[in-house]
């Protein structure tokens, strides 16, 4: 194993430890922000030691520095050939990542279960088909997003979402703020279907 990828990888691995970790945790404060900024650091790292192991160039050679995490993912599906839906959900991470780091973001525990979940598959697959190695040689066979309420499909999520946002925006009620979060939650959903997904206030708004 190139050293470079290995020490990537070990980032991945450690990172997504973290967010794994913290979505079981008793602790609620602060909680889902730390699961998604860690899910979506698992996710950067993990693309970039596969692509590195793979002797691809991971820095742009006119500025030296490496590209975003949008650009990785059409990468990864290029060169290690990851499935669409895979790629959506990485996209999908990193949208909710950028918006509860930078403003208001998910409060939904299925939604963020689900992506976790199914990273926790990616990563698996990846590191079985570039590392020739499985999770369980990285994390406890029980480390895995536990719920004891576990969500539908994502389809019966986002309808439940936008039922939760018709509540808030009820007459009277002076929850627009809980609702704009949840409005930008929804939006962010959309990278499982496009690569330039950004949420504006005008979207938001309209």
């Amino acid at each position: 194993m190139r050293r470079e990828a290995k020490l990537l990888k070990s980032k991945a691995t450690a990172s997504l430890r973290r967010s794994v970790n913290t979505f079981n945790s008793l602790d609620d404060d602060g909680r889902l922000s730390s699961v998604l900024l860690h899910a979506q650091h698992a996710s950067e790292m993990l693309l970039k030691a596969s692509l590195c192991e793979r002797n691809i160039k991971i820095f742009n050679q006119s500025s030296g520095r490496s590209l975003g995490f949008k650009r990785w993912i059409n990468q990864a599906v290029e060169s290690l050939r990851i499935p669409d839906e895979s790629a959506g959900t990485l996209r999908a991470i990193g949208a909710l990542r950028d918006d509860e780091q930078h403003y208001l973001g998910c409060d939904d525990e299925g939604i963020v279960y689900v992506h976790l979940r199914a990273l926790v598959t990616l990563f698996d697959e990846l590191l079985s088909e570039i590392f020739n190695e499985t999770l369980a040689d990285h994390l406890p066979s029980r480390m895995l997003p536990i719920s004891t309420m576990p969500p539908g499909g994502i389809e019966l999520l986002i309808d439940r979402e936008f039922n939760a946002i018709k509540e808030l925006l009820r007459p009277n009620r002076r929850h627009r703020s809980e609702a704009r979060g949840k409005i930008r939650t929804l939006l962010a959903m959309e990278a499982h279907s496009g690569e330039d997904v950004e949420v504006s206030e005008r979207d938001v708004r309209r």
